[in-house]
């Protein structure tokens, strides 16, 4: 079964690139990053952090 080009992250699923790719930015990240969130596009990123201070 081949991978999917792109996973919906809102309903905390993953797959194996997605997991790679977030261990390898935390491995170069300085500081103890915990949790990764991937957005498509930046307002799709802005939209998310609003939500995420409102929660």
């Amino acid at each position: 079964m081949r991978e999917p080009p792109y996973y919906n992250t809102f309903f905390k699923t993953t797959h194996v690139p997605a997991i790679a790719l977030a261990a390898k930015i935390a491995e170069l990240a300085q500081g103890d990053l915990k949790h990764m969130f991937y957005a498509g596009a930046g307002s799709e990123a802005n939209d998310t952090n609003i939500r995420l201070v409102r929660t």
